[in-house]
């Protein structure tokens, strides 16, 4: 069964988090999944799940059952290589920072308006199946809506969830993100020394040419110049 909680319950102590982790089970509408496997813009698919999820009663959503929202968003993606999003910590975490923004506002959204939880009850974890969830939310919610199965297998995504990157200060984060910023400043150091080898090439070209009148009022040997074509020093 459901756990589920009721208004005085919570009340009589601290309201738990919610662990959604089969949230996908109950995307029955058709268009949940159509519009996860479209080519629409991720916020946009992140907006629509989530105020699904609120509407049915999400109020403190865990991390995981956050993370399960990336997971689910990237695996279903019709991009090419999205699937590679969850293997960047930086990125990753730039979603799941995302998802976090949307579900909280749409959670406060819910409070400010004073939106009722489904027959008062607040579902602490989702069961595996619809006819396991208590009565009122059943009927308000699914009883006239025709299940849809997934339509992708949900274990690899569940998998995902479970090793997605929470924390900015993971340390695959840091080591991705501190190799980012010595891949920039190595770039931007390169750039300045091919700079100053073009204008210090740039000068002494300059003195050499007005040496070269000196050289041939004195007959001396005129120098020649040679630039690495990949340092671009002077050789």
């Amino acid at each position: 069964m459901a756990a589920a909680l009721g208004v005085q319950e919570q009340g009589a102590r601290r309201i738990p988090m919610q662990d959604w982790l089969r949230f996908p089970l109950y995307l029955l509408r058709r268009s949940h999944w159509e519009l996860l496997r479209s080519g629409e813009r991720q916020y946009n698919k992140i907006e629509g799940i989530a105020q699904h999820l609120v509407s049915c009663g999400l109020r403190s959503p865990s991390e995981r059952t956050q993370t399960t929202m990336c997971a689910l968003i990237v695996h279903t993606s019709p991009e090419e290589g999205a699937m590679r999003l969850e293997e960047d910590g930086v990125r990753a975490q730039a979603l799941l920072s995302t998802v976090k923004a949307v579900l909280k506002a749409k959670i406060l959204r819910a409070k400010t308006h004073g939106t009722p939880l489904v027959g008062n009850e607040y579902i602490v974890e989702l069961p595996a199946s619809v006819g396991e969830l208590p009565a009122t939310f059943r009927q308000q919610f699914f009883e006239s809506i025709a299940a849809v199965e997934p339509p992708i297998d949900l274990n690899p995504v569940w998998r995902s969830a479970n090793a997605w990157v929470c924390r900015s200060t993971n340390q695959r984060v840091r080591q991705e993100a501190f190799q980012g910023f010595a891949g920039q400043q190595a770039m931007v150091q390169q750039t300045a020394l091919v700079a100053a080898n073009m204008i210090a090439y740039w000068l002494l070209d300059k003195r050499l040419l007005q040496g070269c009148l000196v050289c041939r009022f004195l007959r001396l040997p005129k120098k020649r110049i040679q630039l690495d074509p990949v340092s671009c020093s002077i050789l």
